[in-house]
């Protein structure tokens, strides 16, 4: 008896804190019947909405140099107070501390990223709204933008850029929509290949449009460009086959290689040239170091050429007399002139090529 009798208190007493389904579907049309998705949830419409956003940065998944563009992973989060959709659990039928609602179903800020290029691709179709019962409501977004970002790639490789990524509402100017608190975080963030995030940093503009006050939460994320793939693959060979393009005078002139040398090193840095080409912006904004530096040197690898060119003639001519003058040794044979002319290149073209490769690597690499 004792037993039957502690079944049925136990049965009673679930019962009675139970939530039915009748209970919170109740909830939910009570809700959703004082509710106007169009329509700001605010009694007195003159008042504002304060918003609290959270932009959390999570992976640079790219940055082309190119065209200039920054692709970035984010998770955006927006709270708010919803003053039409309180609800006391006392007077009602249902326990439900928080609510989920559709994103149309509900009132939400059309908050996005303001200087996208290309069209938001977000991880889920349909978002969810939370709401608790004191009406504060907050959804969460995982997306993917593409933002311009100006480059300057003066130091390139070793250059750093700052990129920004504005978010804010398109739709609401500040009195209707105010973003009170603004909060940055890079806590899951992953680490990406070619880039490093040197800087995060984040300020709340105000701009004018239309004559009307807009808001923005302006991140700023500066990335700067891991070299190491790019010292080890152009500028090693770059700088080898610059200190050694002045050697080419070393080489007798009767060797008969003199000439295929030189030439070979010419078209080295036509090579050079075109991958330069690929890996740079298409601008006149900025000009890498490192491109002018490998066009100076296709400018005296050309000299070199036609120095080559000069000094294997002279020691195949038969009247050596205007060049005697200029080696100032008119008792010289063709072979001694040929190699008085190579010395003097070579100690114009050696010092010449070093100052050059110094000077150049010295301003790009100090920060």
């Amino acid at each position: 008896m004792d037993t039957f009798m502690l079944v049925v208190l136990c049965g009673c007493a679930l019962h009675v804190g139970a939530e039915t389904f009748t209970d919170l579907d109740n909830l939910y049309k009570s809700i959703l019947k004082g509710s106007n998705p169009s329509i700001r949830p605010r009694l007195n419409q003159s008042q504002t909405v304060s918003v609290c956003l959270m932009f959390n940065l999570i992976n640079i998944v790219s940055l082309d140099t190119q065209q200039e563009l920054l692709t970035t992973e984010y998770w955006v989060s927006v709270q708010w107070r919803d003053e039409l959709a309180m609800w006391n659990n006392s007077q009602q039928s249902s326990s439900s501390e928080e609510l989920y609602f559709l994103s149309g179903q509900i009132w939400t800020p059309d908050i996005s990223i303001q200087n996208s290029r290309k069209q938001e691709s977000r991880s889920h179709e349909v978002e969810m709204i939370q709401m608790n019962a004191s009406g504060w409501s907050s959804w969460d977004r995982l997306g993917v933008s593409v933002t311009q970002c100006v480059l300057s790639v003066v130091k390139f490789p070793f250059d750093k850029h700052t990129c920004i990524v504005k978010l804010g509402s398109a739709r609401y100017h500040a009195v209707k929509l105010n973003i009170s608190k603004a909060e940055l975080k890079n806590e899951s963030f992953t680490s990406n290949g070619e880039w490093d995030v040197t800087g995060l940093d984040m300020e709340v503009i105000d701009y004018e449009y239309n004559g009307k006050m807009y808001q923005l939460m302006t991140v700023f994320i500066t990335v700067k460009r891991q070299s190491l793939f790019y010292v080890l693959n152009l500028l090693l060979p770059i700088i080898i086959i610059s200190t050694i393009n002045p050697f080419v005078f070393l080489v007798r002139a009767d060797s008969g290689e003199k000439v295929s040398i030189s030439v070979t090193l010419f078209l080295s840095f036509t090579v050079f040239i075109s991958l330069l080409g690929g890996m740079l912006p298409k601008t006149s904004t900025s000009t890498s170091v490192i491109s002018l530096y490998v066009n100076i040197n296709l400018l005296l690898s050309g000299v070199c050429v036609v120095c080559s060119v000069f000094i294997q003639r002279v020691s195949q001519m038969k009247d050596p007399s205007w060049i005697a003058r200029i080696c100032c040794d008119s008792d010289s044979d063709l072979k001694e002139m040929a190699n008085k002319l190579d010395r003097r290149a070579f100690m114009l073209f050696f010092p010449l090529s070093l100052l050059l490769t110094i000077g150049s690597f010295t301003y790009v690499y100090i920060d």
